[in-house]
C-alpha cells in the first residue's frame, strides 16, 4: 500500500529501484558469475477501483465499487447530472496545463529519450529484428520406405543439427548490414513436458536444459527451456518470436488447450501487424502435438482433448497451419518448412510410438512440396 496522495513519486521510486535491481541481475549473469536464485524485482500497485473517477452516481458508491468497472457515467450524453460529473471528472486533471497548446508541455516533453535507440517503440527490436533460422537439409535424416520409426524420434536427431548449426549469414536490413545467423543464440525449444518423454531428447546431445538453480545447467547455453506450465511457455514464447528468434512447443495433445485462447490473442495481433506497413515480418508459433487421442496407451482417458487442432482451424488460413504428416519423413519435411516459415501460428501433429514409414524421401519431398503450395491458397 501507499499513500495515494503522493502515488506519481513513490511509483517513480519503485520503478527506479527495480530497474536497478534487474542490472545487478544482468551484471552478474554477463560476468559469468550468476546470481544463485536471482528474485526479481516485481512492484503491486494496489488502488481503490475507479479511483479520480465519481464518487458517487445518482447516490450510489462507484469509486472503490463494481459499478467502476465499465462506463462510469453511462448517460452522460442525455443526463446534465452526469454530463457535469464528466465535466469535473477530466477537469480535476487539468489538461489545460498538460496541453497548453495542443500539445504535451515542455515538462513532459523533456523526459521522452530523444535518442531513437531508447524508444521502445523505435527499437528495431520491436519493429523489424527477424533473423532467419538456418535448417539443415532433412532428407538426411530421412527413413527408408517401409521401415518403422517414431516421428519425433527422427525429429529429435533433426532439431539437435537445428541446435547447432552455426553458419556466418549475413542480413541486409535497409540497405545495411545489421546481423548474422547463429541458431545456437536463435532458437530455443519451450518445453511444459519433459522433453524426454515427447522422444525429442536427441538435442541434448548438443545442448541442455536452462535450469538457472542448478549449477550445471546455469549460463551453459541451453537452448532447451522446461518448466511445467504451459502459460509461462507460451508467453516466454510470444516474447522470443516477438524479439526475432524462432521457438518450437512441444506439447501433448491433452494439456495445450490449456494455451488455447493466449494463442488465439496473439492470432489477432498478428493478423493487425500483419496490416500496419512499417512493421515487419516475424517468425511463426511452432507447436508439435506429441501425444494424440488415437494413440493412447497408460494414460487413456484423461489424455483425451482434440480440441487446440479446432482452435486453430478457426483462424484464417492467411495466419495458421494445420499439419498431419503421415509419417517420419513428412514430418522432417514439415518441421524444416515451419522452422523457416513467418507469421503463422503452425500446427504439426504426430506420434511419439514408432510408426510405419510409407513414403521414400523423395516421395515425401514431391508430397510435401504440393502441400506447401496448396496452403498458399
Amino acid at each position: 500500500m501507499t499513500d495515494l496522495d503522493n502515488i506519481d513519486n513513490d511509483l517513480a521510486a519503485s520503478m527506479d529501484w527495480g530497474v536497478s535491481e534487474i542490472k545487478k541481475i544482468q551484471k552478474a549473469a554477463r560476468s559469468g558469475k550468476p546470481i544463485v536464485k536471482p528474485r526479481y524485482p516485481m512492484i503491486v500497485l494496489r488502488t481503490p477501483k475507479g479511483w479520480t473517477g465519481p464518487k458517487k452516481v445518482h447516490g450510489e458508491f462507484c469509486e472503490g465499487s463494481f459499478r467502476s468497472h465499465q462506463v462510469p457515467l453511462p448517460e452522460a450524453k442525455t443526463s446534465r447530472e452526469e454530463l457535469h460529473q464528466l465535466d469535473e471528472w477530466l477537469s480535476s486533471y487539468n489538461p489545460q496545463e498538460l496541453f497548453p497548446d495542443g500539445r504535451p508541455n515542455e515538462k513532459i516533453l523533456s523526459i521522452i529519450p530523444q535518442d531513437h535507440a531508447k524508444k521502445l517503440g523505435q527499437r528495431k527490436e520491436a519493429y523489424a529484428a527477424y533473423q532467419p533460422l538456418l535448417t539443415p537439409e532433412w532428407s538426411q535424416f530421412a527413413l527408408p520406405k517401409g521401415s518403422s520409426e517414431s516421428c519425433m524420434k527422427a525429429v529429435g536427431r533433426f532439431l539437435d543439427d537445428v541446435v547447432k548449426e552455426y553458419v556466418p549469414f549475413f542480413i541486409l536490413t535497409y540497405g545495411h548490414v545489421t546481423d548474422f545467423c547463429s541458431n545456437p543464440k536463435t532458437f530455443r525449444i519451450f518445453s511444459p513436458d519433459e522433453l524426454v518423454s515427447n522422444k525429442l531428447d536427441a538435442v541434448f546431445n548438443d545442448t541442455g536444459r536452462n535450469f538457472q538453480w542448478d549449477v550445471a545447467s546455469r549460463a551453459q547455453g541451453g537452448r532447451v527451456i522446461e518448466v511445467l506450465s504451459e502459460h509461462t511457455m507460451q508467453g516466454m514464447m510470444q516474447g522470443y518470436t516477438l524479439t526475432g528468434r524462432t521457438g518450437l512447443f512441444p506439447s501433448y495433445e491433452a494439456f495445450l488447450p490449456i494455451i488455447h485462447t493466449m494463442m488465439v490473442q496473439y492470432a489477432k495481433f498478428a493478423k493487425m501487424a500483419g496490416e500496419t506497413s512499417w512493421r515487419q515480418p516475424c517468425g511463426s508459433l511452432n507447436y508439435i502435438e506429441t501425444s494424440t487421442w488415437t494413440r493412447q496407451e497408460h494414460n487413456g482417458f484423461s489424455h483425451q482433448n482434440p480440441c487446440f487442432i479446432g482452435a486453430i482451424l478457426n483462424l484464417k488460413p492467411k495466419f495458421a497451419r494445420v499439419y498431419l504428416p503421415p509419417d517420419a519423413n513428412c514430418f522432417l519435411s514439415t518441421i524444416a518448412h515451419c522452422l523457416r516459415a513467418k507469421n503463422y501460428v503452425n500446427l504439426m501433429v504426430g506420434s511419439k510410438q514408432p510408426t510405419p514409414v510409407w513414403l521414400s524421401p523423395e516421395e515425401a519431398d514431391a508430397v510435401s512440396r504440393v502441400k506447401f503450395v496448396l496452403n498458399t491458397f
